[in-house]
């Protein structure tokens, strides 16, 4: 799988994929994930990446994907949602948690289970990363992963807003949903 992923991906890319899987199995160690599952989706989040736009979108409707307004509009998107049927024709993947973590690696959404969250962090945690923040992010993931990927939605949602970009609503639900449960947890607490 690795070198079939090599050769689809930038140099600067597989590197990116091999950091990527590397945290995502030590977060999955820390919050009790099966290594395996963490470990292959974060060494594939990305086998879409490098398709140039016009190659994208014929996989995409190949594989009967149907990007939505905020992908069509931002390209860059296009990959995580082509990525989780992609990896099924390339690699033969069919799980569907490895596929939801591919699809989501990006934008979050509402609901993200345990290997979803993970990958969604180790996406922004790898170690072949550096922005501000990065060290605190990689800090707090070890900690809570809920407040980690809170912290990584707001990080992204600046990030767009500086770019003024379209932000992608599921960013905006994955963090919602993630403050909603913390609210609740802590009602329940008291």
């Amino acid at each position: 799988m690795k070198e079939k992923l090599k050769s689809m991906l930038t140099e600067k890319r597989y590197i990116h994929s091999l950091g990527v899987a590397d945290a995502a199995a030590r977060l999955a160690g820390r919050y009790g994930v099966d290594l395996e599952q963490a470990y292959t989706a974060g060494l594939v989040h990305d086998a879409a990446k490098n398709l140039p736009l016009e190659e994208a979108l014929e996989a995409c409707s190949r594989l009967g994907v149907q990007p939505d307004e905020f992908e069509l509009k931002n390209p860059a998107l296009i990959h995580a949602a082509l990525g989780a049927e992609y990896i099924t024709e390339q690699f033969g993947i069919t799980d569907r948690e490895i596929k939801n973590a591919v699809r989501y690696h990006t934008t979050g959404r509402a609901g993200m289970s345990m290997l979803e969250r993970i990958v969604y962090l180790a996406d922004m945690i790898e170690a072949n990363r550096s922005f501000d923040g990065v060290i605190q992010l990689r800090t707090l993931s070890e900690i809570d992963i809920d407040a980690a990927c809170i912290t990584a939605a707001n990080m992204a949602i600046r990030r767009i807003i500086e770019k003024n970009q379209l932000i992608h609503p599921n960013t905006l639900y994955a963090r919602n949903d993630l403050l909603l449960k913390r609210a609740k947890q802590k009602q329940n607490e008291n």
